[in-house]
């Protein structure tokens, strides 16, 4: 990991700090974790970069020469922010890198050069920074700063710079429901966010189960500790770590016999509230079951074969631990046994932990360094990673210490970078892959110091891991007046660090067994104030503020025509499908969107999109009745709203809020009726079941999206099977009407007259009894006027539009399309003559498919004034009046080129072919006792057709 987005008002310059420098000498730097410009191990040179208003484009220039010896040249990582480039200083020779271009908004930037330790594992060579330079390229002209002490405040105004800029972002969302049915335009997206990307946690205290169950007591009594309890993490902690009950003391105080439930009740609650869940420990050098104490004794003893054999059973010991804790132990089992799986999620234990810690405070309690020796202890990490593996899990391994921040052998924490480096190095890999600090300020010693701070976790950044603050409390003797502040300057240099991903904060509530000191907790033993509101402590106060400032306002946003949203806000894991107030408090549905760095554009399928209404009878049932439905919110009702969505699906899910169960109905029913007693208003209907046939009888749906800047659209999507709407249908707003499988029908019988545009989109059939628009497009697939036998329907359309391949079927009815500029008359009769394709209606257009079993029958068409009227008629019925006669012959001219004037077979002439299908039309015509030409009349028509056609074949010879 390297490296890992939102707004501040940064923190302004320190009167009287030089900003005007723009080349350091390597020496004159800031910040130098061994203490001078070489770098003869991994560590940073470093200083502070000031952007003014308005941002910058800069460039970087390290004038580097590497240290005498043989080998891979030393590597070099220059790091600012989120930019990170690696370098090869490959010359003893003082020469120049320069990083290229790298924009940055205005604000303080920790800049740091690196001897990076992924890139020097195997190199011994030193290199020396001689100069650090920084020229602008556009934009404010940029500075050092070149101090890092508390009063310059650089360390907290970079912090709040990476705050302000890399710990959020804007993002592009292009949503759809289930199955990946498109929202509608217009829906309105409540983005609330669920939790922060960064994790803000929190203990669980006690020693036993009866302990945890005190905290984390499923439905808990209203008002109880547990309710409390439970109300406050949800609200204002995404992570949580049991203090106790995951020692090895509490999980087996007598060898071999397992009491991991309370650990897991711990975990368990972490995973079904979607929170991080971090486990303390596997082994330490205190509360550690008495067995082990003993082992660890004689392992010390000075009697040989004493130590030897207490060292074997302890490493047998530990092995049997990373089995039931971890999961698998260093084999490759996939038939894992009850004692190494969660007792209560029934996962491998691995697989609930996002973080572990594996051997607690090595430095500062070293039985287990004394004994097992650097490769020993890096053994035991081999074979946590070896179990994480086994179990599929993605959890990290990490080392934890103490005075690492505060208090430390050196100001940079190398005592501490050096021992993690031991451990991987002797295993060959970076086994430890997770560094975990402890911060305990105190009023005695080294007051708090933010610069302190920074450089210590610049340095321990060198080693590429993700930094967690494993444990946070104030001491008592820290005044209550100095903790609302160490507090928040703790959780800015944490949360405002590249690298750090996890703050833990223990002893929050003043009423545990554990706390800290009055000054450090949060709320108070009394919960809340009479009014409700939590009883906060001055630093409750100030963590609640951070808490509340770091979270994203809940927003709406409105579906475009393309689908999606835009929003801005912190990086982490958001609803998007409008939960309702306190479920998503409990964290208890799952979230819809995880917004993450480094990505700016997602597509988001919603399983509960806001506003939907999901069928849950299997069977028949009525409209109205609510039990029939669950909605988005599970507020309750039926769809009755403009804009909003039924749902008519093969299943339909709800949730119970307070444990976040899941009910399913299956709907299988091979016919389903729904009845609506009365009116309805709906934005978009949808039908997603193969097997089940939906049917909408009764009174009428009228279809009317939002009313708002980009709704005023309706929709209907089919997007599995063939269904029916048989009650009355009034398009009050443009709607798009997707049929998607080419197998489906979407029949409407009783598609009222409406002054709006229909488009039909998706390679299915849309079936309705007449088309009465303004306009109609079809994307794709069919448009089907039902066929009415004897009594044909008319329809008429302001416009017409027929894409490529798509097509109208009037089956045996008529339709009129108005024309104009835009709309051509050629354009309607080219769509006819596309279709008809030589007699066998077999092609893209306006066709019809009872035509194409009948010889006789055809579309016809004319041309007046204003449209282009189409029926369903005999062949050679010119005049369109439903009958083939000389009046329909004396319209036949040999230089016509349209229906009207003979031009029966849309090839562009007229000549004997459309003759002969004038003729076929006159027999019909006679057969069902309509009027006929006379003989006299018929026989000139037919010599005067046969010598022009005789003639134009002469002509081209």
């Amino acid at each position: 990991m390297r490296r890992i987005g939102i707004t501040f008002i940064l923190v302004a310059a320190t009167a009287g700090i030089s900003r005007g420098q723009t080349s350091l000498t390597g020496s004159s730097l800031a910040m130098q974790s061994q203490g001078s410009a070489t770098l003869s191990s991994n560590g940073y040179v470093g200083t502070y970069l000031v952007v003014p208003a308005g941002g910058a484009t800069v460039d970087f220039t390290v004038n580097a020469s590497e240290g005498s010896g043989s080998g891979t040249a030393p590597h070099m990582e220059l790091v600012v922010a989120d930019t990170d480039l690696g370098f090869n200083v490959n010359s003893t020779t003082a020469s120049n890198y320069t990083s290229g271009p790298i924009t940055l908004p205005a604000g303080t930037y920790a800049v740091s050069d690196e001897r990076d330790y992924q890139g020097n594992v195997a190199t011994t060579q030193s290199f020396t920074v001689n100069n650090f330079s920084v020229s602008t390229l556009s934009g404010s002209s940029v500075s050092f700063s070149n101090v890092n002490t508390d009063a310059s405040g650089n360390a907290l105004a970079a912090a709040n710079t990476y705050i302000a800029n890399y710990r959020q972002g804007s993002a592009a969302v292009t949503l759809s429901g289930p199955h990946d049915i498109p929202l509608l335009a217009g829906t309105p997206i409540t983005v609330k966010m669920g939790r922060n990307q960064f994790n803000f946690g929190t203990n669980v205290a006690g020693n036993s189960q009866s302990d945890i169950n005190t905290y984390l007591a499923s439905n808990p009594t209203a008002g109880s500790t547990a309710d409390n309890f439970q109300q406050f993490i949800n609200t204002y902690f995404n992570a949580v770590v049991p203090s106790n009950v995951g020692k090895w003391s509490e999980d087996e105080a007598t060898q071999n016999s397992i009491t991991m439930g309370a650990a897991d009740t711990v975990t368990a609650y972490a995973k079904l509230h979607q929170m991080t869940a971090r486990m303390h420990n596997v082994i330490w050098g205190s509360q550690q079951p008495t067995f082990v104490n003993t082992l660890l004794t004689n392992a010390q003893s000075t009697n040989p074969s004493t130590a030897a054999a207490a060292k074997a059973s302890l490493n047998t010991a530990i092995t049997n631990r990373i089995g039931y804790y971890v999961g698998g132990g260093d084999s490759a089992a996939t038939n894992y046994p009850s004692n190494q799986k969660n007792t209560v999620t029934g996962d491998i234990r691995a697989q609930d932990y996002s973080q572990i810690d594996v051997l607690n405070e090595p430095i500062n309690t070293p039985p287990y360094n004394t004994i097992l020796g650097t490769s020993g202890v890096a053994n035991v990490y081999q074979q946590v990673q070896n179990a994480i593996a086994n179990a599929g899990a993605n959890t990290r391994a990490y080392t934890n210490e103490y005075n690492v921040l505060q208090n430390a052998p050196d100001a940079y924490a190398n005592f501490y970078k050096n021992y993690i480096e031991s451990i991987n190095n002797a295993a060959g890999s970076q086994v430890v892959n997770g560094i975990g600090v402890e911060y305990y300020p105190t009023g005695q010693g080294p007051a708090p110091s933010p610069s302190t701070i920074e450089g210590a976790l610049l340095n321990l950044g060198v080693e590429g891991l993700p930094i967690s603050l494993t444990e946070y409390g104030q001491q008592s003797s820290l005044s209550a007046s100095q903790a609302p502040t160490v507090l928040d300057d703790a959780l800015r240099l944490m949360y405002g660090n590249p690298m750090v991903n996890t703050f833990m904060i223990w002893g929050w509530w003043a009423g545990a067994t554990d706390s800290m000191d009055s000054s450090s907790v949060l709320v108070n033993t009394t919960w809340k104030n009479s009014n409700g509101t939590w009883n906060l402590t001055a630093a409750g106060q100030q963590f609640v503020a951070d808490m509340t400032a770091w979270t994203t306002p809940t927003q709406t946003e409105y579906v475009g025509a393309s689908g999606a949203i835009n929003f801005s806000g912190y990086y982490g894991d958001y609803y998007l499908s409008g939960e309702p107030t306190g479920s998503e408090d409990a964290n208890v549905i799952p979230y819809d969107l995880a917004f993450n760095q480094g990505t700016s554009t997602y597509n988001t399928t919603v399983a509960k999109p806001e506003n939907w209404f999901f069928w849950t009878a299997n069977g028949s049932g009525t409209w109205g009745s609510g039990s029939n439905w669950t909605d988005s919110t599970q507020g309750g009702g039926t769809p009755n709203t403009a804009g909003f969505t039924a749902y008519f699906g093969s299943s339909a899910t709800s949730y119970n809020l307070s444990n976040g169960a899941a009910t399913t109905v299956n709907i299988a029913t091979p016919a389903v009726t729904v009845t609506l007693s009365t009116p309805v208003t709906l934005g978009m209907l949808v039908f997603d079941n193969s097997t089940t046939s939906y049917t909408l009888a009764g009174s009428e749906i009228s279809l009317q999206g939002y009313n708002n800047a980009n709704g005023h659209v309706a929709a209907i999507f089919v997007n599995n099977g063939s269904h029916t709407i048989s009650a009355p249908v009034a398009l009050l707003d443009d709607t798009t009407v997707t049929v998607e499988p080419g197998s489906s029908t979407l029949t409407i019988s009783d598609l009222l007259s409406s002054s709006v545009n229909l488009t039909k989109a998706g390679p299915g059939k849309l079936a309705v009894n007449a088309l009465n628009l303004s306009s109609l497009t079809v994307d794709a697939g069919t448009v089907q006027v039902l066929a009415n036998g004897t009594s044909a329907s008319d329809s008429s359309l302001g416009s017409l539009t027929l894409m490529a391949g798509a097509s109208v079927d009037l089956t045996d009815n008529s339709l009129a399309v108005n024309y104009s500029r835009t709309n051509l008359p050629s354009v309607v009769v080219g769509y006819i003559a596309a279709a008809y394709d030589g007699g066998r209606w077999d092609q893209p257009g306006i066709t019809s498919s009872i035509a194409a079993d009948s010889a006789e029958y055809t579309l016809g068409n004319v041309v007046n004034a204003s449209q282009v009227l189409i029926a369903y008629t005999l062949v050679g019925d010119a005049n369109l009046d439903g009958w083939v006669n000389s009046v329909d012959l004396t319209l036949m001219q040999t230089a016509g080129t349209t229906w009207g004037s003979g031009d029966f077979n849309y090839d562009g002439k007229v000549n004997a072919d459309d003759y002969a299908l004038f003729m076929l039309g006159a027999a019909a015509s006679a057969k069902l006792g309509r009027a006929v030409p006379e003989p006299g009349t018929l026989a000139m028509g037919c010599g005067l057709v046969v010598i022009a056609f005789r003639r134009a074949k002469i002509g081209r010879l």
